[in-house]
């Protein structure tokens, strides 16, 4: 009950809570890694909705465009000469969950969970590095119906969820210790 009546209706993200310390692109070592954090991100299609809350702290860089910054014509040119030995220390981690209002079960939150890792990947690059320990779970409320069709669109919103948050975590307010998401209930 303490909870739910100090709840408000706007979710902070950033170097917030389990954010606060997190760092990003440690790959490359620390003096260029920048800060991580809590991100949170929500979407809808029609009244299926996703939501995505994560803590931010992975050794791969995030907000770069990823793979295609990385890899000229076939050949890695961004990659450190001493970056295996980045990786041999188990130092971040990103943790989080994704929620629908869709009522797909148990196997449908272990397909949502996949797709989050997905996203995932799309934020961050090197994605799910030796160093990191990236734990994604999914759950549903099965309040709205969802057909096998449904699931698809689901885990197609889970990955862009799950991008965005990370986003969200590592973005350039994130320096300044956190940022608010308003409109968007928390704790309730």
């Amino acid at each position: 009950r303490a909870a739910s009546e100090a709840a408000s209706e706007d979710v902070q993200v950033g170097r917030v809570g389990a954010g606060t310390g997190a760092m990003v692109g440690t790959w490359r070592g620390r003096g260029r890694a920048r800060p991580g954090g809590i991100g949170m991100a929500v979407v809808r299609r029609d009244d299926l909705v996703v939501a995505a809350f994560l803590a931010v702290n992975a050794a791969g860089d995030v907000g770069r465009s990823g793979t295609s910054e990385a890899i000229a014509d076939g050949t890695f040119v961004d990659w450190p000469q001493d970056a295996g030995g980045l990786f041999d220390a188990r130092g971040n981690t990103t943790i989080g969950m994704v929620v629908t209002n869709a009522d797909v079960g148990r196997d449908g939150c272990l397909l949502m969970a996949g797709s989050a890792h997905d996203g995932l990947a799309r934020a961050v690059f090197p994605p799910h590095t030796r160093s990191d320990g990236d734990a994604l779970v999914a759950a549903a409320t099965g309040a709205r119906p969802a057909s096998d069709a449904d699931l698809d669109v689901l885990r197609a919103m889970t990955v862009a969820a799950v991008e965005r948050a990370v986003t969200t975590a590592c973005g350039p307010d994130a320096d300044d210790g956190y940022t608010t998401q308003p409109g968007t209930p928390s704790g309730r």
